[in-house]
């Protein structure tokens, strides 16, 4: 241990002095992780000079572990945990540990809130989004965000205006003859017609003694052809007036058919009588008859 303390000193005292010399990129990385003195006397330099680039580049010595004081805690989570470590002459690493020990979040910088303004608001949907980030100085989600919340739909420049001619064509013919007449895409047309139906569809509160009157003669889905009206609106105003259906297509059950529910798997039982599965199912549920499984031979 002597023996390399003494050869180290040799060494330190028979090393040419750098005094002024531009520094190296390996002795730039030693700064700050030792004490000045020492690191003159290893680069031979003076102390002046090791701590003149060392403040230059601002970077701090890493002190002894002490502890946390009143005033340092109410810092954490007010600026960045090297900012702070740097201020406070702690390593990064320990600022981080200490602010989650304390669950206090990190520091984030959010811009200042800018009220929308009625001018701003009166763009929306007339000017695409992306130019309106330029115009206003403000973000893409924000706009999105604004619009969706006022239910403005999104400024497509490509997009050509349906006129009332055109919109009267949809429903009488196939979507693909509108898009060739109309110039639209087939897309277009598609979700046009379904929004122009639904729209339909939605104004059409009142029901006509005449639209009663079919109601329970037919099946539903054969009545809300007829009608022009959606085939879960036609059941649920037979149902409201307690007019029974008039689905014929299902066949009753017979007692021998009966009989042979839970007998058999209802797949196998669906089989045999040529019904669906969910029918043979749904019908034994209602009749309450438990599946009947196979007794398993014992072995002796």
């Amino acid at each position: 241990m002597k023996t390399a303390i003494l050869r180290r000193k040799r060494d330190i005292r028979n090393r040419r002095p750098r005094w002024g010399s531009s520094w190296t990129l390996t002795e730039l990385k030693q700064l700050g992780k030792k004490p000045d003195s020492v690191l003159a006397a290893r680069l031979g330099r003076t102390i002046k000079e090791v701590v003149t680039a060392r403040e230059s580049r601002r970077t701090g010595l890493i002190t002894a572990p002490r502890r946390w004081t009143a005033r340092e805690i109410k810092l954490l989570g007010t600026m960045t945990d090297a900012e702070l470590g740097r201020r406070l002459r702690r390593s990064k690493p320990s600022v981080q540990a200490q602010r989650y020990e304390l669950k206090i979040p990190p520091f984030q910088p959010r811009a200042p809130f800018r009220t929308w303004k009625l001018c701003e608001i009166k763009l929306l949907g007339k000017i695409p989004d992306q130019d309106l980030v330029k115009r206003l100085n403000r973000t893409l989600t924000g706009f999105r965000k604004r619009r969706w919340k006022l239910n403005v739909p999104f400024c497509n420049p490509k997009r050509k205006p349906w006129t009332p001619e055109q919109l009267s064509l949809l429903g009488k013919l196939s979507d693909k003859e509108v898009a060739e007449r109309t110039g639209h895409s087939f897309f277009s047309v598609q979700t046009t017609r379904r929004q122009v139906t639904d729209h339909r569809l939605m104004q059409r509160k009142s029901w006509a003694a005449e639209e009663i009157a079919l109601l329970g003669i037919d099946s539903d889905a054969v009545i809300a052809v007829k009608m022009g009206r959606s085939r879960g609106s036609v059941s649920d105003k037979r149902r409201a007036l307690g007019i029974p259906s008039g689905y014929t297509g299902e066949r009753k059950w017979t007692p021998d058919e009966e009989r042979l529910l839970g007998t058999a798997p209802d797949k196998q039982i669906a089989w045999r009588l040529n019904r669906s599965a969910g029918s043979v199912i749904a019908h034994r549920h209602q009749l309450r008859i438990r599946l009947r499984r196979p007794k398993q031979p014992t072995t002796t």
